[in-house]
């Protein structure tokens, strides 16, 4: 079987997953449809606040990040979802003195499938350093603390030699997961923050699970 590299959503959604839905993310990775922008329901958004930051704005011009929900190119009941992502964002940046720092990006697994992990921007954040993976997936719920622990193992395993290697100078580069589509503020957790450690046999364990359903569905 050659390597294939998925979306880091296939195996969010997985992870989430119990019993026969599981099944369903893997046939539904093995299977995808060719990209298309225009179904990119997050691209615009996405886009404009790497390019906010890009530019070197931050904290003090955060109103400018309304020029995205204002000129996407989305329809009115989905601009309702950038307004309140937006909204989110704007409240974790709150009064912070902000810096770009260009991501780093990498795959997770030597299994036939890996994940692809790639943090959407980069920032120094007074004076301090992080990745930042944006999490979109609406929840019946806030993004509980043991299922960002998952995804931040995942990230620690994918990202950080190469984040050491890249960023010399910064020896503790944070890895960092915002929530800006539930709740009322953007909620970030981070690497440092929570014992990662304790969830990189789930991950590894969800990897092997990914892989061989996937190879059993071939047969």
């Amino acid at each position: 079987m050659q390597s294939k590299a998925i979306s880091l959503t296939y195996f969010i959604d997985f992870i989430f997953k119990t019993g026969i839905p599981k099944q369903t993310v893997v046939k539904n990775a093995m299977n995808p449809k060719p990209y298309n922008p225009a179904q990119d329901h997050w691209k615009q958004l996405r886009e404009g606040i790497i390019n906010f930051h890009e530019e070197g704005k931050g904290s003090k011009e955060k109103s400018d990040l309304d020029w995205i929900v204002e000129h996407a190119n989305v329809r009115n009941n989905k601009r309702a979802h950038y307004f309140k992502c937006i909204k989110n964002y704007k409240s974790w940046l709150g009064r912070k003195s902000i810096e770009w720092l260009p991501p780093v990006s990498n795959t997770l697994g030597n299994t036939d499938i890996k994940i692809n992990i790639n943090p959407e921007i980069g920032l120094i954040e007074n004076g301090n350093p992080i990745l930042i993976k944006f999490f979109f997936k609406e929840l019946d719920y806030n993004l509980r603390k043991d299922r960002a622990g998952v995804i931040l193992a995942a990230m620690e395993a994918a990202l950080r030699d190469k984040v050491n290697e890249k960023f010399p100078e910064y020896p503790h580069v944070r890895l960092g997961l915002l929530d800006i589509r539930n709740g009322n503020k953007g909620k970030l957790f981070e690497s440092g923050n929570i014992k990662v450690e304790d969830f990189n046999p789930l991950v590894k364990s969800e990897l092997l699970g990914f892989n061989t359903i996937w190879k059993e569905l071939m047969n």
